[in-house]
């Protein structure tokens, strides 16, 4: 990131969105807790079975809603540095998301190989996201 004072002022912005009764429920998992829709929908997109496919897929996409409100529920205990790479993760499971519900729609509609198109999207947002937050450094200015 060249410019960290965008991911700061959306930092801001989400501490400001984040409601008094989620802070107050700061539960401790941090990250750990979003590897678990992030392992359904990779496993989705890896398994030839098509209904062992969509389940997992419906999987990720219900435990995404938990996942995202467990990293809001940390926001106000994290530092600045944790707070850039933080919307640097809601920015990106926003996007893996919209991709993966994209394929779960299609996949109900009997559209596999567009499906699996739009899998291999998220998965790809989802990797850009490890990429981003764990070899780039995002938390020092530039």
């Amino acid at each position: 990131m060249t410019d960290v004072r965008v991911l700061d002022r959306a930092a801001g912005v989400v501490s400001e969105l984040v409601p008094s009764a989620l802070r107050r429920r700061a539960a401790r998992g941090g990250q750990a807790v979003l590897l678990v829709p992030a392992a359904f929908y990779t496993s989705s997109v890896f398994v030839v079975n098509r209904k062992a496919s969509q389940v997992l897929l419906g999987l990720g996409l219900a435990t995404t809603p938990a996942a995202v409100a467990g990293e809001l529920a940390e926001w106000s205990t994290l530092d600045v540095e944790q707070r850039r790479k933080g919307v640097v993760h809601l920015v990106a499971y926003g996007v893996a998301s919209a991709c993966f519900l994209t394929a779960f729609r299609l996949r109900l509609y009997g559209f596999g190989l567009t499906s699996r198109i739009a899998g291999l999207a998220g998965l790809g947002v989802l990797a850009a996201d490890a990429y981003a937050t764990q070899v780039n450094d995002v938390s020092t200015p530039g």
